[in-house]
């Protein structure tokens, strides 16, 4: 057996146009499939996000009554313009019903409890609904009700905690604001978090030059979501060749999370909530994972670290951070592969922080520059592995987002069997990490 015979048996052969882009500059008819499919992505859409956007306009122009109208018919016309928008994208109407009622129920429990750890407790209980109502629904019907309800549940938690640390605050606040801010149109559908501060913040009048520059600022954030729509739905599968299928799978799961994050952040701009809520760039290019964390989803994050993560740390680091993925993941439902997907991400950044707290001090991995002032090449050349790594933990994590059950949820077995095909590479790697950070090596 030659040598060139040993090759052809350890390299596999590598099929013709695996490495070859979709897409030549010359070839019109792909172009135009780009187009008609942005076209028709976008068209699908326009109308009900339309629709919401006029809803958010009229509440926020309703702030500019006299004061007098305000007083007694801002919160109820805003209660009103937030139920008009859940029932134009939630068709279940049990979900629908039994939420509001709990809304309100809550926010007169909270406006009037004087118990303590009534965060904690009505915390449980939203999370609770949402694992009841995952339980007790269909699939598609659940995926379809559960980003509203996680935001219904984030902002009850919100208002128990700031009332149970504030008297103030409670006695001064009323139920018709509470409400409004629980369902305000602006943040009850696709979010973001806010607090409830900031929503009575935006109630008041804002001079008309703010209110233009809000305007143009909600233009843009649509400009963006329109793009990442059309690049996560129409262009990816046509740009990347073969070899970058699953580098594709995973930046259209990322694309489509920016579409949401864009468009919760136009209508929040829109009601007088100046917010950002997702930072691509810190995602997409990831020297440290814990900055995927909290650029995934802003809002989100502030909220967790604010109400969960800081009111169980007097338990530890690592009770704490295990509390703050556990509750993430259930604000997502009971759903294995986001429950999946959410803790080993967590248990990854707890790996690669606790190595880097080892690399640091010996190769100086935040300095760029030596003493000497010649740049430091072991930093930089560490900082590009970690780099390296993080993105493929990204497009291991991302993969098993292929579309295939995105209606209805993707099943345990769906899951595993897309890591196995990995061989597990990435928890093994996370492994490694945690392994390496406890050698006395460094």
């Amino acid at each position: 057996m030659t040598s060139a015979d040993v090759v052809d048996q350890l390299v596999p052969e590598v099929p013709e146009g695996w490495f070859r882009w979709p897409i030549p500059l010359n070839d019109w008819n792909k172009i135009g499939q780009i187009q008609d499919c942005a076209k028709g992505t976008i068209a699908s859409v326009q109308v009900q996000i339309f629709y919401t956007l006029a809803l958010v306009f009229i509440g926020r122009l309703a702030t500019h009554l006299p004061a007098c109208f305000q007083k007694h018919l801002l919160d109820p016309l805003l209660f009103f313009l937030g139920y008009l928008s859940l029932v134009q994208w939630v068709d279940n109407a049990f979900v629908l019903r039994t939420a509001l009622i709990g809304a309100i129920l809550a926010a007169i429990a909270i406006k009037y409890n004087t118990a303590r750890w009534s965060g904690y407790t009505v915390t449980l209980a939203a999370l609770g609904y949402i694992v009841a109502l995952e339980y007790r629904l269909p699939a598609k019907d659940f995926a379809n009700t559960r980003g509203f309800l996680m935001i219904l549940a984030m902002k009850v938690s919100s208002l128990a905690f700031d009332f149970e640390r504030s008297l103030v605050r409670r006695r001064t606040a009323s139920i018709p604001t509470m409400i409004s801010y629980l369902i305000s149109p602006a943040t009850i559908t696709f979010g973001p978090f806010v607090s409830y501060d900031a929503h009575v913040k935006s109630l008041l009048p804002k001079p008309w030059r703010t209110e233009l520059q809000s305007l143009i600022n909600t233009v843009f954030s649509l400009l963006l979501a329109g793009g990442t729509l059309v690049w996560g739905s129409c262009i990816i599968d046509l740009v990347f060749p073969k070899a970058l299928r699953n580098f594709g799978t995973a930046q259209s799961f990322r694309a489509s999370h920016y579409f949401v994050c864009y468009l919760s952040q136009a209508l929040a701009q829109l009601s007088g909530i100046q917010t950002l809520t997702v930072d691509p760039v810190a995602i997409e290019v990831p020297w440290r994972l814990v900055d995927v964390v909290v650029s995934w989803n802003i809002p989100m994050h502030n909220y967790l670290k604010k109400y969960i993560f800081a009111e169980s740390r007097r338990y530890g680091n690592v009770i704490s951070l295990a509390t703050t993925y556990i509750v993430s993941a259930l604000f997502h439902g009971f759903n294995f592969q986001l429950s999946a997907v959410l803790l080993s991400l967590g248990f990854y950044c707890y790996a690669e922080h606790e190595l880097r707290e080892k690399l640091t001090p010996r190769f100086g991995l935040n300095r760029y520059r030596g003493r000497a002032g010649r740049r430091n090449w072991v930093a930089t050349f560490i900082n590009v592995l970690f780099l390296a790594v993080n993105v493929y933990h990204l497009i291991y994590l991302g993969m098993v987002f292929d579309g295939s059950a995105s209606e209805t949820g993707y099943s345990t077995k769906h899951t595993i069997g897309v890591w196995k095909k990995q061989h597990y590479a990435s928890h093994i790697i996370a492994f490694v990490t945690l392994l390496l950070s406890k050698l006395p090596v460094f």
